[in-house]
Formats: C-alpha cells, sequence, structure tokens
C-alpha cells in the first residue's frame, strides 16, 4: 500500500482517517467559535457534565485512538485523563 506521498494515490484507511481528523477539526471549531468566556463551567444540572468536561473527555477518546493506533505498529496504549483546565487559550 502507498500512502499517496509520492504518486497521487491514497490508501483507503489513510483517507478515511484523514476525513474524521478533518471531520472532528470542522466540529469543535464550528461550535466554539464565539464561545463566552465562561463556557466550560456552564453545568444544565447538578449531574450533567460541564463543556470543559466533555470537551476534555473527547481528548482524552483522540488520545486513546492515537494510541491504539500506535499499538498497531507496535507501541503500548496508555490510559489518558486530561482536565479541563486551560482548554481554551
Amino acid at each position: 500500500m502507498t500512502d499517496g506521498a509520492n504518486d497521487g494515490t491514497t490508501d483507503p484507511a489513510r483517507a478515511l482517517l484523514r476525513l474524521t481528523v478533518a471531520t472532528l477539526w470542522y466540529r469543535a471549531e464550528k461550535t466554539l467559535r464565539g464561545a463566552p468566556a465562561d463556557f466550560a463551567a456552564f453545568r444544565v444540572g447538578p449531574t450533567s457534565r460541564t463543556p470543559g468536561e466533555i470537551l476534555a473527555h473527547l481528548g482524552d477518546l483522540i488520545d486513546w485512538a492515537i494510541a491504539m493506533a500506535h499499538a498497531s505498529v507496535g507501541s503500548r496504549a496508555r490510559k489518558t485523563n486530561r482536565s479541563n483546565a486551560g482548554w481554551r487559550t
């Protein structure tokens, strides 16, 4: 298989990964554009997650997916636990 770097073709798995990452970026950017400064701490109810906690969880999922991709080529997957502190710069 080829990665498409030199011959203009693309590996279907790589194309799917690129599409997935582009979709995640687009959705996140569109959702967060113009969000107020206190957006991360907003809580709908006492047991609901804040937007900051949800974003931290999504970051953990992406870290896990990257670790799993590396594990398929010999690295070990690792569990992450990102905090929502500083999610917005």
